[in-house]
């Protein structure tokens, strides 16, 4: 895992400077058989990035970080379109949500999720991880909690391994997901206790529409 800790901001321009970043921290996997998944919606231009430096085909990891609602900072689980569900159940007790409101919660991320997804949708068959080496890649890993849910949809689906590629870390994500995949990329990471933001690491940061998302993704495939 390549681990240099962070010690100034910001370290990207921006998403694309990111994913270029990271390709070249991947280049020991060239002539592997590789399968891109990018957490939506920023992992997508980090991980379109990769495919082009690859050559290889971008698929999405359709996961969504469950939060209080109006305030998207503050995550307390994730879930994937197949239904699978991880939550921090002592933050909720922290944060005083209820079973009730906890499921209200998860139900109404699941339907984004799903709509989402809808919008999204193309004819492009999803690729087959059988065999292959899965690159799950996001903008960032700060909880943990949707990296890891995106982890356990994808095995799955059999691929040969699967391994985790972010440009900026929190400890704490880290150490939740290395208890389950030890195949860890994180060009930077952030100590214990010490204050974490995706967004700070980007000297350009902006929200993705789906309607982007898509554009891009439809640019990527004509002109590959």
């Amino acid at each position: 895992m390549t681990n240099q800790e962070a010690d100034q901001f910001p370290f990207f321009k921006d998403r694309t400077d990111a994913g270029q970043r990271l390709a070249k921290e991947l280049n020991y996997l060239q002539g592997e058989r590789l399968a891109i998944l990018s957490i939506l919606p920023g992992g997508v231009p980090v991980g379109l990035e990769i495919c082009r430096h690859f050559n290889c085909c971008l698929d999405l990891a359709c996961v969504h970080k469950l939060h209080l609602p109006g305030h998207p900072e503050i995550g307390f689980g994730a879930i994937g379109l197949d239904g699978m569900v991880n939550i921090d159940y002592e933050i909720t007790r922290k944060l005083g949500l209820t079973q009730r409101k906890t499921e209200e919660i998860t139900q109404q991320t699941f339907d984004a999720l799903r709509e989402r997804t809808e919008i999204l949708a193309t004819n492009r068959p999803p690729q087959s991880l059988f065999f292959k080496t899965a690159i799950i890649v996001d903008d960032g890993l700060d909880s943990g909690y949707t990296m890891l849910t995106a982890i356990r949809a994808a095995r799955k689906k059999s691929p040969k391994r699967i391994l985790v590629a972010v440009p900026t870390a929190a400890h704490r994500g880290l150490e939740r997901i290395k208890t389950e995949i030890k195949d860890i990329i994180a060009l930077y990471t952030h100590p214990p206790f010490s204050p974490f933001s995706i967004e700070a690491s980007y000297q350009k940061w902006q929200s993705i529409s789906n309607q982007e998302v898509k554009e891009s993704l439809i640019k990527f495939w004509k002109d590959n």
